[in-house]
């Protein structure tokens, strides 16, 4: 664990940029439901001189917890896991039962990461981000490994 803080983060524009120049867009469809990430709660897991090192887009609907992007700025060190770990009481505290996340059939870091958390498959969005994509200008075709992009899985993590 390393000397780093969890804080909100104070402009949500910076975590749209960033989720635009990773992925394409800062919308996130999780659930058949879309997301804007510049809209919703925004954390931030931050170096002690203010650099940040990862974040978690995230809203409560319902019972559940719905993240919409949990990404490393620096990918191997574990900033992701250390995010998250974090955020588990305030996640917690709102009365939450379970964390939802979503990812595209492409990413497999994603899927990697999720699993190794804990998290489970739960549901497969057969041809989701196709239908999407006119509504999500920008959003990639192609991802990790030269794989077209058409589906959205969900994972599920109970607290």
């Amino acid at each position: 664990m390393s000397a780093a803080r969890i804080l909100t983060v104070p402009d949500k524009q910076v975590i749209a940029d960033l989720m635009v120049a990773a992925w394409g867009s800062s919308h996130m469809t999780v659930g058949m439901q879309l997301y804007d990430t510049a809209q919703i709660e925004a954390h931030g897991l931050y170096s002690t001189e203010g650099h940040l090192l990862a974040f978690a887009s995230w809203t409560k609907r319902g019972s559940n917890i719905i993240l919409c992007a949990v990404h490393a700025l620096v990918p191997g060190r574990a900033y992701a896991r250390e995010l998250l770990d974090g955020l588990l009481p305030l996640y917690r505290e709102t009365g939450a039962t379970r964390i939802r996340a979503v990812t595209t059939n492409d990413n497999m870091s994603a899927l990697i990461f999720y699993q190794r958390y804990g998290f489970r498959l739960s549901m497969l969005y057969v041809g989701a981000i196709d239908a999407y994509r006119p509504k999500v200008p920008g959003a990639r075709k192609v991802g990790e490994h030269g794989i077209p992009i058409h589906d959205a899985i969900e994972l599920e993590l109970p607290l």
